[in-house]
């Protein structure tokens, strides 16, 4: 991993990993998981650089849920899925949540989340 993958990997940390009993993190493979996140690049074709693995080989061999992130927003990341990890916690459906923090189509809530794209093939699932 670059360094700005280290960097942001350790801000997303600070406000991610209290909400969880244990997490891990790996360089080589992707642990069994229902939360994945990949910070790496990838190439044209899809591949981790530097990897024969693709995104979608780990979140595959992780077992884990999928959500796409295509723009950051800075610390809008964190700060959006700490939301959405509490409403799990808190027995509601990531779909539910994650609708009510970023409704489909255009408007002023678009400034306070990241860009995402979410493949809700699990259903509705809490934590």
């Amino acid at each position: 991993m670059e360094d700005s993958g280290q960097a942001l990997l350790e801000s997303d940390a600070k406000t991610l990993a209290p909400l969880f009993r244990r997490t891990l993190r790996s360089v080589s493979t992707a642990p069994v998981c229902e939360v994945l996140f990949l910070y790496c690049e990838l190439d044209p074709d899809g591949h981790i650089k530097g990897r024969a693995e693709t995104v979608s080989d780990l979140i595959k061999s992780a077992r884990a849920y999928i959500t796409m992130v295509l723009d950051r927003k800075g610390d809008k990341f964190a700060q959006f899925f700490q939301k959405v990890f509490m409403g799990m916690f808190a027995g509601r459906s990531m779909l539910n949540v994650w609708v009510e923090l970023a409704p489909q189509g255009h408007g002023p809530w678009e400034a306070n989340v990241p860009g995402t794209i979410m493949a809700a093939e699990a259903g509705h699932i809490t934590f």
